[in-house]
């Protein structure tokens, strides 16, 4: 094969506290991953008002001190891997994944890493394709193996709203295209340089499908679509996550919860008041009526008694300050008083929950079932490995009154987990474990969104078994599915 002079960079963009972060004053790392033993020390003992207080998105940024991966074939040290930003990304979930994908796409330029797909209808077949096949040519093969694919990350502040992040990637494209434009690491005077390709691990594909949107990346540069061959999404919360409602309002289960948080008032002081981990809700396309309330009951509903949203579920969920069922107590929001002692006091509620919902709304509704072509999917939907799609709130307990009346239900006592309501039977309802097909976060109504949104931006969607969310990128499915789509994104340069 001839000597490769043309670069693609491929741009790896880490899912929801994939991203290493640090004050912007201090320099002091807030959030560093490089292992689940790191992150338990740095998080087991804070409580509400400290998570709130460190884990702020106004006073956070984007840390690139990560630990080093080791070597591939184009990184051979820290230094290198810190221009490429892989500093930025969480060793925990990437470590493995990025050096791989360096060393699979660039160790020996005589073979092209694609040679074993060619025309291969059984390789594709595995990964269970839920649109028209499209098989990896030969043609595809010898035009991938002749550019050079440096793999980069960027790591973004995730408590920031995706949209902003997007802007932020916006930036780092261009920084990166200019950087192999003038001859990168020294290895050549120049590359032609003009595309790059984007992979992405969960809230990373909000991330990419803002920074490439009219409505966010257009506006920091109205070519930057002109600069992504494509996009290829692993396990994307399309929809949204029904988990993040879980977690809200119970905390993480154990042994997560010892590090994310394990309780209402943890996880609330930290999700109220970022935008990022807002965005992570269900939005208006998830299907209708995943919020539900259950009792014992046999009848043809499996004792369903409640089922929200009708239409929308900000105003029918998360906009409520008040019902039994809301996503946020509003005593949660402030434990640090920080905005309560702002130079301009705000309302918890009022100023900040509500503004950042506002702001999640927006969000949704611009990105919508809109997809950037082209792009490829892959998402978990293992019967095996659970999440939720739909969240019931269920009780024991046998309730004769009908739904209007359980909806305007008051709490009785104790506001947490168990909720007990105002009723004539007293009833208790609590969340039980995930029990439907995921990949532990995101369900497989959420995953498989964008292959049936219809959208003709998305040539594939791979329904994958197996995977578990935050390691994903360590499965072999997912590493030769996502290799499967770099190769045919460079075929269409031939």
């Amino acid at each position: 094969m001839e000597v490769k002079d043309e670069a693609v960079p491929i741009v790896f963009v880490p899912g929801i506290m994939g991203s290493n972060l640090r004050n912007k004053e201090t320099g002091e790392a807030v959030w560093t991953p490089n292992s689940i033993f790191r992150l338990a020390w740095q998080w087991v003992f804070r409580g509400s008002a400290t998570r709130q207080r460190k884990l702020n998105p106004k006073t956070t940024e984007v840390d690139d001190g990560g630990a080093f991966f080791g070597e591939s074939a184009t990184v051979p040290d820290g230094d290198t891997a810190k221009k490429r930003g892989w500093g930025t990304a969480a060793k925990f979930g990437y470590g493995k994944f990025i050096p791989w994908l360096d060393d699979t796409l660039n160790k020996d330029e005589s073979t092209s890493p694609w040679e074993s797909m060619e025309d291969k209808a059984d390789i594709l077949d595995a990964w269970a394709p839920e649109k028209a096949v499209d098989l990896l040519t030969s043609t595809d093969s010898e035009t991938a193996g002749t550019v050079f694919c440096p793999v980069h990350c960027v790591g973004y502040n995730w408590l920031q709203s995706n949209g902003e992040s997007g802007k932020y990637l916006v930036g780092k494209i261009n920084e990166i295209i200019e950087h192999w434009q003038n001859g990168g690491e020294g290895k050549r005077t120049r590359y032609r340089c003009e595309k790059v390709i984007l992979v992405t691990h969960s809230m990373g594909g909000l991330v990419s499908r803002a920074a490439l949107h009219e409505a966010y990346g257009l506006e920091e540069d109205a070519e930057i679509t002109n600069k992504v061959l494509g996009i290829v999404h692993g396990v994307m919360p399309a929809l949204g996550a029904p988990a993040a409602y879980h977690h809200v309002r119970t905390g993480y289960d154990f042994p997560t919860g010892l590090v994310l948080g394990s309780n209402a008032a943890q996880i609330t002081a930290v999700f109220a008041n970022a935008p990022g981990a807002l965005e992570l809700l269900p939005n208006k396309n998830y299907p209708k009526g995943w919020l539900r309330a259950k009792d014992k009951g046999t009848g043809p509903d499996d004792g369903v008694m409640m089922r929200l949203p009708a239409a929308n579920p900000y105003t029918e969920i998360y906009n409520q300050e008040n019902k039994w069922y809301r996503l946020v107590d509003k005593e949660l929001i402030d434990p640090a008083k920080i905005h309560g002692k702002a130079e301009v006091p705000l309302d918890p509620w009022s100023n900040v929950y509500r503004d950042n919902l506002r702001e999640t709304k927006n969000f949704h509704d611009e990105l919508g079932d809109w997809y950037f072509d082209p792009s490829y999917i892959h998402y978990g939907a293992d019967e095996e490995i659970k999440t939720y799609q739909t969240l019931g709130w269920e009780t024991a307990d046998q309730v004769t009154l009908g739904e209007e009346a359980l909806r305007e239900a008051a709490v009785h006592g104790r506001k947490s987990d168990p909720v007990t309501l105002d009723m004539p039977e007293r009833p208790k309802f609590k969340i039980p474990k995930a029990s439907e097909p995921g990949d532990e976060t995101v369900s497989k109504w959420s995953g498989a969104g964008p292959g049936e949104s219809g959208s003709a931006a998305v040539k594939q969607s791979f329904k994958l078994t197996g995977i578990k969310h935050g390691s994903s990128y360590e499965d072999d499915a997912v590493q030769q599915s996502t290799l499967y789509a770099i190769g045919k994104l460079l075929g269409r340069l031939a």
